[in-house]
């Protein structure tokens, strides 16, 4: 009698079992649906993407992939100006649309877009793959959330977008843009030349690691302060872009620079032009163009004030075995 009891319990505790199992699996199932009910543009996988378009205001910027490759996340902007695209700012757009997703449903039926800010809306960004292609905009921030207003398309719903999500998104042309000065690696640089008021000085690799004046070989020159240079140099980044195209360059002072800047690797030669001081003062950003594109653009001046303004700077100090020498 006992040992049937215990099958009768044992059958029962099973059955409870498997319930509960089946409740708990139900669960994770309905909400990795509801996950799954959130996601924008499941549709815009990263890797097919082809075209971006961003709108701000009175600004419309236009992203194309140009890597034959689809693999390849390579950009370029093809307006409001053509010039190359930061790769990295562009791939962080385009690796979160696939997984953007809504926090919370406000409207399922918007009445009034414009009570949103989504009439007329601050960001409004379109994508485009091969066979696919969508739209978001994104209005006000919401007073109680802190995260903004946005639509999918003209579906008339409206839902909340994670303020941090919104700021992935929402790039001007200055940070969508390439802005590396010098295109150069560090490590391949073998020349170095720059023109200051204080002096001209040219610096020529002699060895992994070690430099030596072109014209002077055997002056004490301290190397680790030459590669320090070169690495600045080829990290350097626009301050601003002021012009595309400038007609004159005299505004600038760069008919007649003051600073001139030269990275060499024996095949190709990048000069970096620098001119007059920009901006309102307390910027502390000058002027500057690239001998090889035509725009007019500003560069910090720190980048001048952590170049050498004298030949002495960059001399070594001798070591014990060594007699010291003098130089100009």
């Amino acid at each position: 009698m006992k040992y049937r009891s215990t099958i009768v319990y044992l059958v029962i505790a099973l059955l409870l079992g498997g319930l509960y199992l089946w409740d708990v699996r139900s669960e994770k199932e309905e909400k990795a649906r509801e996950e799954e009910a959130r996601v924008l543009f499941p549709e815009a996988v990263s890797g097919k993407l082809e075209r971006i378009e961003l709108t701000r205001g009175n600004e419309t910027i236009v992203v194309q992939r140009i890597a034959e490759d689809a693999s390849e996340d390579s950009w370029t902007i093809t307006s409001p100006v053509e010039t190359a695209a930061d790769d990295f700012s562009v791939n962080r757009i385009t690796s979160l649309l696939p997984h953007l997703k809504h926090t919370r449903i406000v409207e399922r039926e918007a009445k009034d877009p414009a009570s949103f800010g989504l009439e007329n809306p601050a960001l409004t960004l379109a994508w485009k793959t091969e066979e696919q292609q969508g739209a978001l905009s994104v209005g006000d921030e919401s007073p109680v959330d802190k995260d903004f207003y946005a639509m999918k398309g003209k579906d008339g719903l409206v839902f909340l977008l994670a303020a941090g999500d919104k700021e992935v998104l929402d790039k001007s042309l200055y940070d969508l843009r390439d802005k590396q000065l010098f295109t150069l690696p560090s490590g391949g640089i073998t020349r170095l030349e720059l023109e200051r008021p204080s002096g001209s000085w040219a610096f020529v690799k002699s060895g992994e690691t070690t430099w030596a004046m072109e014209s002077e070989p055997d002056f004490p020159l301290d190397s680790e302060q030459v590669n320090t240079v070169v690495r600045r140099l080829t990290w350097e980044e626009a301050a601003s872009f002021e012009r595309e195209q400038a007609d004159a360059l005299e505004p600038y002072g760069l008919d007649r620079p003051a600073h001139r800047i030269v990275l060499s690797d024996g095949d190709t030669t990048e000069e970096l032009l620098v001119g007059d001081p920009a901006g309102a003062e307390g910027e502390a950003r000058r002027y500057a163009r690239l001998a090889s594109r035509p725009q007019v653009l500003t560069v910090d001046e720190s980048l001048l004030e952590e170049l050498p303004a004298s030949l002495e700077e960059l001399r070594r100090e001798p070591r014990k075995d060594e007699t010291p020498q003098t130089g100009e």
